[in-house]
């Protein structure tokens, strides 16, 4: 017998419907009444529902207008303390990514472990550096699981974010994810694309970003110039 709550069930089915596109990013949902009928379920199932995925951010509400599908926001990213702002383009809000790898692997053993995928499965592997004005921020690795982006390694990202590629073209949501921030030092093929000498300290930034239901999809270890990184924060 299932012990599922009804509002639960509620907002699985919402959360499919987002998944699969139906209902679309900053675009409204049906109302409450409208999804009491879609349902059949009384008024308070749909609020809680409702409530909970504002909660988990998978919504957001507009007074006396409804509730509609929240985009994932990443300006809280780690990234966003690399000085990004050099050099005389200060308003040029995609960096340019400068390809070194990009193939298709069978998946390393770390890798196998952050994106939940057995050990001999495929993955696409893409190396690259990131360039702000033409100054090389960013050395970076992403892995993505073959059997969701077969074709990804034959992609221009050269001016492009990963992000909306993902959506649009492998019908894959990211909708959140989980970063961790350690210091480094240069290796030597790091420090050549970087333009830095060797052991100099780079921060590293772990993603691992996922769609719904907590599947991970992204696997992505970014090392940043420490001379470009500055961490501010105001408390009150």
């Amino acid at each position: 017998m299932d012990t599922t709550p009804l509002y639960s069930m509620i907002k699985d089915s919402i959360k499919e419907k987002i998944a699969s596109g139906m209902w679309e990013f900053r675009k409204p949902i049906p109302s409450e009444a409208e999804l009491c009928r879609i349902f059949d379920v009384s008024p308070g199932t749909v609020k809680r529902a409702l409530q909970e995925l504002v909660n988990e951010g998978y919504l957001y509400r507009r007074q006396g207008i409804g509730s509609f599908v929240a985009r994932p926001n990443f300006e809280n990213s780690l990234y966003r303390f690399f000085r990004y702002d050099v050099g005389k383009d200060k308003s040029r809000p995609v960096p340019r990514s400068k390809v070194l790898i990009s193939e298709v692997i069978e998946a390393p053993e770390d890798v196998c472990k952050h994106l939940m995928i057995e050990k001999g499965s495929l993955v696409v592997h893409i190396r690259r550096v990131r360039l702000f004005d033409e100054i090389p921020l960013v050395y970076e690795d992403l892995y993505l699981p073959h059997e969701l982006f077969e074709g990804m390694e034959k992609k221009d990202i050269s001016e492009k974010l990963l992000y909306p590629i993902y959506e649009q073209e492998f019908k894959v949501l990211v909708v959140s994810a989980d970063e961790y921030l350690n210091a480094a030092t240069a290796n030597e093929e790091q420090a050549q694309y970087l333009g830095i000498g060797e052991c100099s300290p780079l921060i590293e930034i772990t993603r691992i970003a996922r769609t719904f239901g907590e599947e991970p999809v992204e696997y992505r270890r970014s090392f940043g110039r420490g001379d470009r990184f500055r961490y501010h924060v105001r408390i009150r």
